[in-house]
């Protein structure tokens, strides 16, 4: 369940760097953003492999790295799960 939570996390990451760098790397609206975000996915990669004490460490450092991202970004970003956004 670990590690299927981590591939979906993993594929939301990529997903919002393909949004920010929307094709063109160098004329990217944030590169620090861009820069946290990468950071996050190498995080996620590595702890999919790890074992459970270095996943735990991987993982926090990834979401640390996606809160950071998410600060260069600007406040006002608000998002309420629910029933219609929760899949587990």
């Amino acid at each position: 369940m670990q590690r299927k939570l981590l591939s979906l996390a993993h594929a939301e990451v990529e997903d919002a760097l393909a949004v920010l760098i929307d094709g063109n790397l160098e004329n990217a609206p944030n590169p620090p953003a861009i820069e946290h975000l990468g950071v996050a996915r190498d995080e996620i990669q590595r702890a999919l492999t790890a074992s459970t004490d270095e996943r735990r460490s991987r993982t926090a450092t990834a979401i640390d790295e996606v809160g950071a991202a998410r600060a260069e970004l600007g406040d006002g970003i608000q998002i309420e799960l629910g029933e219609g956004n929760l899949m587990y």
